[in-house]
């Protein structure tokens, strides 16, 4: 590394930043903070520190980038806390969560990717320091949910209690995006049922959502959501269930679509 420092210092700045925006940015910031004064200067540069992804997506799987403790103390401890104020967006796995969000204030973000969370790592964002920080602050919020139960019944209980939690916590959300989960049994999402809590979101404008049926649209589309814009839903079954589900004109008979500009399925 010291040799790789003495040839990149002999470069200018402009090429620099060049070969640096073609390299991951946690690494760019594992790798060179703390170096010297001048490299620190470039790797604090916006186009380093305003989102930052603990992890690599594979296989439609989030995996993540803390494959030591020695990596996740040297960004909590030494690197986060000297760019807090310039962070906007952070995605992380759940292992990682109260690590990240609890080292610092971060004032600028607005945007958190939150993977593979349970109802275990889903809890330390209802800590009280945690939540005062980030209820009004977050407006967009991408989830993925982790579930390893073959019980069905378990399985929606579960997923309705981390989304009844996180519409508490992030109360001033404005974009929802519910990527495709990962369960033992590959069941899809559902939200017409029993088990299910009466979620309600006034501040929501764009909902982005993998669901079974159009019973789920009709469900997420019955005025919880009232001042939603954006509907963007892809669906496990394109069949119409029941003869009541045909006869419904969702532009004219669900109040809710009279408002949405963008619907896709």
């Amino acid at each position: 590394m010291e040799y790789s420092c003495i040839g990149l210092n002999n470069l200018p700045d402009e090429i620099l930043l060049h070969i640096l925006q073609n390299l991951n940015n946690i690494e760019i910031l594992y790798s060179f903070h703390g170096i010297n004064q001048r490299l620190n200067q470039i790797v604090h540069d916006r186009s380093f520190t305003t989102h930052l992804t603990f992890g690599k997506w594979s296989s439609n799987h989030f995996f993540d980038l803390f494959s030591s403790d020695i990596i996740l103390n040297r960004f909590c401890l030494q690197i986060l806390p000297s760019i807090h104020e310039k962070i906007q967006r952070l995605d992380l796995d759940s292992s990682s969560i109260e690590h990240v969000l609890g080292v610092a204030n971060y004032p600028n973000l607005h945007t958190l990717g939150l993977y593979n969370i349970d109802e275990k790592s889903v809890e330390c964002l209802t800590d009280k320091t945690l939540s005062n920080i980030f209820k009004k602050q977050i407006r967009t919020l991408f989830i993925t949910i982790y579930n390893n139960d073959d019980d069905h019944k378990a399985m929606t209980l579960s997923m309705a209690k981390i989304c009844d939690k996180i519409f508490h916590v992030f109360t001033d959300l404005t974009t929802f995006v519910l990527n495709e989960s990962w369960y033992k049994t590959r069941v899809q999402l559902t939200f017409d049922n029993p088990f299910f809590p009466n979620i309600r979101c006034s501040t929501l404008l764009k909902l982005i959502i993998n669901v079974v049926s159009f019973d789920d649209c009709l469900y997420l589309l019955d005025g919880r959501y009232d001042q939603l814009r954006t509907f963007h839903v892809d669906l496990f079954d394109i069949s119409f269930p029941d003869e009541a589900i045909n006869q419904v004109s969702f532009t004219k008979e669900i109040p809710c679509c009279q408002r949405i500009k963008y619907f896709t399925f």
